[in-house]
């Protein structure tokens, strides 16, 4: 069993993120292929390689690992101890993903569009918010405007740098916050 996987799915006992067999369960591969590109976009150390597909990011090699070893996504036993960084990463996941309101009603779009522009802004980090949208738009054509411009707000907070973080932009973070809600 990869590592990867251990990591994996590691983190999904710290979100607390109970899944199904993904043998059979579409949605248990779909969380999996979303949540593991995010995690490495952020910097959780996940080895896969993503290509953009027909709803979102996927790796060949995660398809492999959950189906090669299934129970492994419920094995509680094989928890693995975070680094610290580790850690800060998958505590931005679970405050600006798994505690945002449209996780509640509208969980797979959500999780779909927030991998799709983080891969799309990992790939081109020079665009700006209007060609994230548009390129996300020519991609996934079936995503509300709304959802994107969204998404677009959270991969900005997700992949943000502290390094950044003036008066002014904190301002501006401020007034986005309060356009989410």
């Amino acid at each position: 069993m990869s590592e990867d996987f251990k990591k994996l799915c590691s983190a999904l006992k710290y979100w607390n993120i109970d899944l199904e067999d993904p043998r059979k369960s579409y949605q248990t591969r779909f969380i999996l292929q979303k949540l593991a590109y995010i995690s490495k976009a952020l910097g959780y150390p996940l080895k896969y390689h993503f290509i953009l597909y027909i709803k979102g990011p996927y790796s060949s090699s995660l398809t492999a690992d959950y189906f090669n070893y299934p129970n492994f996504v419920s094995n509680q036993d094989l928890i693995q101890k975070f680094t610290k960084d580790e850690e800060i990463i998958l505590k931005n996941v679970q405050k600006n993903i798994f505690e945002h309101g449209l996780m509640k009603e509208h969980f797979s779009e959500f999780l779909e569009t927030l991998a799709t522009i983080t891969y799309i802004k990992k790939k081109y980090p020079s665009f700006l918010d209007d060609d994230l949208f548009v390129y996300t738009k020519k991609e996934k054509p079936y995503l509300k405007d709304w959802m994107i411009t969204i998404g677009i707000n959270v991969v900005k907070k997700i992949l943000f740098s502290p390094d950044f973080l003036t008066e002014d932009v904190k301002r501006e973070m401020e007034l986005w916050d309060l356009a989410d809600d």
